[in-house]
């Protein structure tokens, strides 16, 4: 683990060290991440392919790092028994009522559902900015030909709207947002040198969470508010739980908090992001929806490592292509952003390096942020009964009896995405889009 950890910190330090050269400046990968965004479609471009060209460039290293990992890995789970590292990894995330085969049941779900509604999402994007589908990575970034919903405000406004957001959302909320501004819990401005990501921990001695992130002027910015503000709340709601383990639940719960949160902002959107709040709720919805089956991707890439540490980096970044199509078949490997069309562009998933197989995760928390989206149609006061039902049980259960007690079905059944998915194309079906281009 010592040897392990040391890797991994290679890893956070060689993304934390990058300095790439973009139309005479220098950014970090956090302070690019607007350019890459930009409806200007050469530009848009210029910037993806500057990215990717930091990352060729030191693709010895990511691969070299990740090899060591995956045999290191390997080793650890043999030295105690196992078949490998998949068993110990499993036990290492505290996966404690499911199994590989219940993910294998929930992947082949997300192809059969989730991948064929996430296409047609790209193909009407491809018809909205005039492009032929399927289409490259810097063109799948861009939702809409005027550009990708911004936050109305600078950092100050976006954590005033957040505090108004958290005052009329709960009375629970209200006292949480405002000691957490207070006592200056949270960590959001991206400089230059600072380490990357976003993410909420506990700080135990006070028994309060505290948030870590790189605002750089996209609607991440936003969806960091909420999102990290959503595990920080859990947190704060059972921050006098004994034993103290019981806090925070298993990972893919605590996602289920954050990821429903942001959905929860959706009646203040108009105070983020201005006049961009229509493109937002779509885009937000929709980008959900094709976030599953990347995160489906990653999870179903790290079986396969693990499986075969043998494979060469040269193998592996076949295997990652081979994923692609089945779950991306929207994105363009071509070779006209060389890191991508070479199959490389898993590395930029940190999880994949410092968390193994943390991030089916995400998957299955969005699954069930997509049931309380659905609620929330129907009736808020409903919805926010069940988040709390939920949120309220800490980490004192496992996830599927977390669900079971707040009225949720779990992920595993085929029947819950079937569901969120018919449910989530009636309304980008019928969401009036009209002046936006």
């Amino acid at each position: 683990m010592a040897q392990e950890n040391k890797l991994t910190t290679e890893y956070g330090k060689l993304i934390a060290s990058a300095q790439i050269p973009f139309e005479g400046g220098v950014y970090t990968l956090s302070q690019l991440s607007p350019f890459k965004n930009d409806p200007d479609d050469a530009r848009r471009l210029a910037a993806w392919k500057a990215e990717g060209a930091w990352y060729k460039e030191h693709g010895a290293e990511f691969d070299g790092l990740y090899d060591q990992l995956v045999h290191l890995r390997d080793t650890m789970g043999k030295k105690l028994g196992y078949e490998g590292y998949t068993t110990l990894g499993y036990y290492r995330m505290g996966r404690n009522c499911y199994t590989k085969a219940d993910v294998e049941k929930f992947r082949a779900a997300v192809v059969k559902y989730i991948v064929p509604l996430a296409d047609s999402i790209y193909r009407e994007q491809a018809g909205r900015l005039g492009k032929q589908y399927p289409m490259n990575a810097a063109d799948n970034a861009l939702m809409f030909r005027s550009g990708n919903p911004r936050p109305a405000g600078d950092a100050d406004a976006i954590l005033k709207q957040g505090k108004k957001f958290y005052e009329e959302l709960s009375p629970e909320t209200g006292v949480f947002f405002n000691k957490m501004l207070d006592d200056q819990l949270m960590d959001v401005l991206s400089t230059p040198g600072k380490a990357g990501g976003g993410y909420c921990t506990s700080l135990g001695d006070y028994e309060m969470p505290f948030i870590f992130a790189n605002f750089n002027g996209t609607q991440h910015d936003v969806e960091v508010v909420t999102h990290e503000a959503g595990h920080a709340f859990a947190a704060y709601m059972n921050r006098d739980r004994i034993p103290y383990s019981y806090v925070w639940p298993s990972m893919e719960a605590c996602e289920v908090h954050s990821m429903s949160m942001e959905f929860f902002a959706w009646p203040w959107a108009d105070g983020f992001f201005g006049a961009d709040a229509r493109k937002f709720r779509y885009s937000h919805l929709a980008g959900a929806l094709t976030f599953i089956p990347y995160g489906t991707m990653v999870d179903h890439f790290q079986h396969i490592v693990y499986e075969h540490p043998e494979l060469t980096p040269a193998q592996r970044h076949e295997e990652w292509k081979k994923l692609a199509a089945i779950y991306q078949p929207w994105m363009r490997l071509d070779g006209e952003i060389p890191f991508y069309g070479a199959g490389e562009y898993w590395q930029r998933q940190m999880h994949i390096y410092q968390s193994p197989f943390y991030y089916i995760d995400y998957c299955l928390a969005q699954t069930v942020s997509l049931q309380f989206w659905a609620m929330l149609q129907k009736d808020r006061a409903d919805a926010w009964s069940h988040y709390m039902a939920y949120t309220k049980q800490g980490g004192s259960r496992t996830f599927t009896e977390l669900l079971k007690n707040a009225g949720l079905t779990t992920p595993f059944e085929e029947s819950c995405l079937r569901g969120v998915s018919e449910a989530a194309k009636a309304w980008l079906d019928s969401y009036d889009l009209t002046g936006i281009i």
